[in-house]
């Protein structure tokens, strides 16, 4: 675990992210709370160990526990303010998005669940995201339930598209249909304007 970072160590992001920081947070575990933190300062001042109270946040990549931050929450929050909303107000902090393992059809086992939640994966995205030094990290097996994970992302997106695609057709048809009605009524109009004109006789 890395210690208490402060202003001049690198953030979560910085470490392995060379983009857009806030890229992949959705998969990061993310937990707030309070801690007693000594304040350099204050002690130096009384001579003796002086603590505060301090929120600090936990940042934890799944399956690799070598990368966890501990550091104060003042220094993540524009990329985690919702979670620490959510904290503040009681509520759960989580905030991963994606599908959770455990409502994966024909994912993994219960066993290898409580495994995957050990190392903080409790997504399928989480899991086909997993690098190879993680997973040699988690033990075995769990490579093949990362193809798993990537396959039926794959079908997802695959079927999500064809739903899509079918979503757009019927609209489509839809407004076809509606083009259709449109235009015989108005030729409907039409011969009935031209049949009440009186007939010009040359």
């Amino acid at each position: 675990m890395l210690g208490i970072a402060d202003n001049s160590e690198q953030t979560l992001a910085e470490q392995t992210l060379s983009g857009n920081p806030f890229i992949g947070d959705e998969k990061l575990h993310v937990e707030f709370y309070t801690d007693a933190v000594e304040n350099p300062q204050k002690s130096k001042e009384a001579g003796r160990p002086i603590f505060e109270d301090t929120e600090m946040v936990l940042i934890i990549p799944p399956g690799d526990k070598d990368n966890t931050i501990v550091a104060p929450a003042k220094m993540y929050l524009p990329r985690f303010r919702a979670r620490y909303q959510a904290w503040k107000s009681g509520q759960d902090q989580d905030g991963v998005t994606g599908t959770l393992l455990k409502e994966w059809p024909g994912g993994p086992s219960a066993s290898q669940i409580k495994n995957l939640e050990f190392f903080h994966v409790r997504t399928v995205e989480q899991l086909a995201g997993l690098s190879d030094g993680n997973l040699q990290a988690m033990g075995p097996g769990h490579l093949e339930l990362r193809k798993r994970a990537q396959a039926y992302l794959d079908a997802s997106v695959g079927a999500a598209s064809a739903q899509k695609m079918q979503s757009e057709l019927a609209k489509r048809d839809g407004e076809i249909e509606v083009l259709k009605r449109a235009l015989k009524e108005q030729n409907e109009q039409i011969a009935k304007i031209q049949a009440n004109q009186p007939s010009r006789k040359g």
